[in-house]
């Protein structure tokens, strides 16, 4: 992930844990559940693993079932 890029977080049958969100310019994302967690740097199945770590950690779902989608690149600037 990259800065300011739109990612949609889904968590399947847990409607009230999805979200979309942008990459800040400090590599973290804010998911309600879980709070800022850096993104940078990480592949969509990377942050997929990450979400779900953090919801069974959190006790929120036992086993998560979690998508990560690209909805919007954001720009880079050189």
């Amino acid at each position: 992930m990259n800065t300011n890029d739109v990612l949609q977080i889904s968590v399947l049958y847990q409607s009230e844990l999805n979200a979309t969100t942008r990459v800040e310019p400090d590599g973290t994302i804010y998911l309600p559940f879980a709070g800022p967690i850096r993104a940078a740097g990480l592949t969509t199945v990377r942050l997929e693993r990450k979400n779900r770590h953090i919801l069974v950690e959190k006790g929120l779902v036992k086993n998560p079932k979690v998508s990560v989608e690209l909805s919007n690149f954001g720009l880079q600037v050189s």
